[in-house]
């Protein structure tokens, strides 16, 4: 029987894709979830989604997509390969559904990824010092990638901004950490590589 579920992703963003606090940033005003709206048809694809989050969690999955409408009732998450901006003539009002534009696009690369079934069960992660070996791998849940695969893969990319989410299916809870691109999220980035 499934007493925990839990899956762990290690996340890393393109410079170019930044998550900063929407209050101090101009970057972000075109990023926040718009309540009561909703982009009518455009859909590419349709899943099922226990809350907001996890469906714009989705959508920066995927390259195509533009936005989101999260149908509340249904829990249903609409991903978008149009937004409000190039069809507002489609954007109307909806009290149940929440839209979301998807500016954060870059590019996600799976680093990490651990499902765990029965906290008293160890998990046997497959390691690897390649990011590369792990890619073709992606929907394997034990996943980890070494020290030597995370210097390659910030020296190939580049990055700036690492990405944490974990979510514990039993609780329908999700704990979703990313970091900012400024020198206390650069740190965090530093624990993960040699300099």
């Amino acid at each position: 029987m499934e007493i925990l579920s839990c899956i762990l992703l290690l996340i890393l963003v393109h410079p170019a894709a930044v998550f900063t606090d929407r209050q101090h940033s101009g970057a972000c005003r075109d990023n926040r979830e718009e309540f009561g709206f909703a982009l009518v048809g455009h859909d590419f694809r349709s899943v099922h989604a226990d809350n907001f989050g996890r469906c714009f969690f989705e959508c920066s999955l995927e390259e195509r997509c533009q936005s989101v409408t999260y149908l509340w009732n249904g829990k249903e998450c609409k991903m978008k390969k149009e937004t409000k901006k190039s069809r507002p003539e489609d954007f109307v009002e909806n009290p149940a559904a929440t839209y979301m534009e998807n500016n954060f696009r870059g590019g996600w690369t799976l680093i990490s990824r651990l499902l765990m079934k029965d906290p008293d069960s160890p998990i046997d992660p497959v390691e690897s010092d390649s990011y590369r070996e792990m890619l073709p791998n992606y929907s394997s849940n034990n996943q980890f990638l070494l020290r030597n695969g995370f210097n390659q893969l910030k020296n190939d990319m580049g990055f700036t901004q690492i990405r944490f989410y974990c979510f514990k299916k039993e609780r329908g809870r999700v704990f979703h950490i990313m970091t900012n691109k400024n020198t206390e999220g650069a740190d965090v980035v530093k624990v993960f590589y040699r300099v």
